[in-house]
Formats: structure tokens, sequence, C-alpha cells
């Protein structure tokens, strides 16, 4: 997946402002050619909403993101929940996103929409496909799975996001994460040895939070 693809979907993730729908657009030129069930997705996405009033359309957020735990936009909860191996890849991320440039926001690290503009900047490829098997697709699993209202619009854009990241990452399904235990201990020498996230990361070191 293209770095401006990486960026568009940050955006689009945000709190929705006047520019969602342009930002949909211009993602959706950028897929129609090439992944037409994603394309289906986000062109769902824009149609839901188109029908809802800016107001309501925050509300649906709101209510998506904020209020069910399930589809909360943090990967490091998705895939740890409130715990110090959450703490720990926060810690990293925000090494890391340090060091590429990326400014802090109000935001937690583990946000998505910053996840994916971290992986927009990101220059090791290889690094890109650890952090993307490891970490982003199974949140992005487990969020897609929370939703039983077909009419949510953000149904349709974590689905299209999902496509398009095991799409360009496919297989090695052995080395998904689904349990934080195999994570950090099995790939990192053990959960007492080394219980930082830092080692998906890159060189940057996370301080365990106990």
């Amino acid at each position: 997946m293209n770095r401006q693809k990486y960026h568009l979907f940050s955006e689009i993730l945000e709190y929705p402002g006047p520019k969602l729908v342009e930002r949909v657009r211009e993602c959706l030129s950028l897929l129609v050619e090439t992944n037409r069930e994603a394309s289906t997705k986000l062109q769902q996405f824009i149609s839901l909403v188109e029908k809802l009033p800016a107001g309501r359309l925050e509300e649906v957020y709101t209510g998506t993101f904020d209020l069910q735990v399930v589809c909360y936009p943090y990967v490091g909860y998705q895939l740890f929940g409130e715990s110090y191996r959450r703490g720990a890849f926060m810690v990293a991320l925000k090494e890391r996103y340090r060091a590429c440039g990326i400014p802090e926001g109000s935001e937690l690290p583990d946000h998505l929409a910053l996840v994916l503009r971290f992986l927009g900047v990101l220059d090791d490829e290889a690094e890109r496909e650890e952090f993307a098997h490891e970490c982003l697709i199974p949140a992005l699993e487990k969020m897609a799975q929370g939703f039983r209202d077909k009419d949510n619009p953000y149904r349709e854009l974590l689905g299209a996001l999902l496509l398009l990241m095991q799409e360009a990452y496919p297989g090695r399904p052995e080395t998904r994460v689904t349990r934080p235990e195999d994570f950090l201990g099995n790939r990192h020498g053990g959960a007492e040895g080394n219980e930082s996230c830092a080692q998906c990361l890159g060189p940057a070191t996370a301080s365990e939070e106990r």
C-alpha cells in the first residue's frame, strides 16, 4: 500500500470534518482500478455518510469509536487491553514518531489515525510489513468484528482498510498476534525477560509501566 493511501485513511479516520467526503473520493480514485472490493466498501461509506447531517455523523463517529469498547480506534488497546503492555507499546510508538518527525497531538500514540500516519512515513518496508502483520492487521480484525449495525458507515471504512492491508501484506498467519503473550513472550525472549513491545518497532526501546 503506497504512502498516499496511508495518509488519506489517516485523515478519513479522524473526527469528521468538512473535507471528509473529498478525502474519501481522493482515496477512491487510487483504488478503483486496483482493488474493486475495497473500492465498493468506500463507495458504500460515501453513500451512507452523505445521507447524514454533519451533527448526526459526529454522533455516529463518537458512538462507534468512543462508546463501543471493541471499536476503540486504539491499536494497542485492541492488542493488549488496558495493561502495562499497552503502555510499553505506546512509549515505543512515541519514540518512533519523534524520530520520524510526526508531531505530538492530543490523541494517544496508538490511535489508528496516528499509526497509519507513521506507516506512511516509514522508509523501511520490512519494518512496515512486520508492524502490519504483528500489530495493525490483528487490531483491525478485532475492530471489524464488533460491528453489528450494517448502516454504520465506519463498518465499511474499516472493512476497506482491512482488505487493503491484507492484500498488501498477505500470508504469515503463524506470526499473527492472537494473545499478548505471543507477541511479548515468544517472539522476544519470554514475558519476564523482555516485556517491551518496542522490538516490533525497530531500535527504539520502551520503558515498562509497572
